[in-house]
């Protein structure tokens, strides 16, 4: 799940940085005025000769302060990671689904601030709901999930679970 949360932090780092290269390439031209046909006409030339001759600098690149930038929101990325790993342990045995499927753990932030998350899981039990066996299979579903989370080293009664049932 950590590489997850890492490789979605990278991606969204290398998207910003993307964003910011192409605004900055676009900048001068939001202040031009249209050109005439004759003017598009030599734009497109040089476009086409632009993309022959690959050996032309590039009008703009990043500066060091905008990687700097980015390294610094990846670095606060991963620090926020690991501080709400090291609050919510249980997070880095997540999602799980146990070996029968009968039920599945998984969390959500619920205060990014404080580092609070919720572990929504959901039972899978068997027979007709309203039944003695059908509530009986729930509240042993239930008891499993306590005894994996407890399995892992973490007590459940000090966790935010939400039952579901599918």
């Amino acid at each position: 799940m950590r590489k997850k949360i890492i490789i979605t932090l990278v991606i969204f780092a290398i998207t910003v940085m993307a964003t910011v290269f192409i605004l900055l390439l676009t900048q001068d031209d939001n202040n031009q005025q249209i050109p005439s046909p004759q003017q598009q006409e030599q734009e497109q030339q040089e476009q086409e000769q632009n993309i022959i001759d690959t050996q032309q600098p590039t009008n703009r690149s990043i500066s060091d302060e905008e990687l700097q930038q980015e390294a610094e929101v990846h670095q606060e990325g991963e620090e926020h990671l690991q501080t709400l790993e090291n609050k919510n342990p249980l997070i880095n045995y997540l999602p799980y689904r146990s070996t029968n499927r009968e039920f599945e753990v998984y969390y959500r932030i619920t205060d990014e601030e404080n580092f609070e998350v919720a572990y929504p899981v959901i039972l899978h039990p068997k027979g007709t709901p309203q039944t003695t066996q059908y509530n009986n299979d729930v509240e042993r579903l239930k008891q499993a999930t306590r005894n994996w989370i407890s399995s892992v080293g973490i007590n459940p009664q000090t966790l935010n679970i939400e039952w579901r049932i599918e």
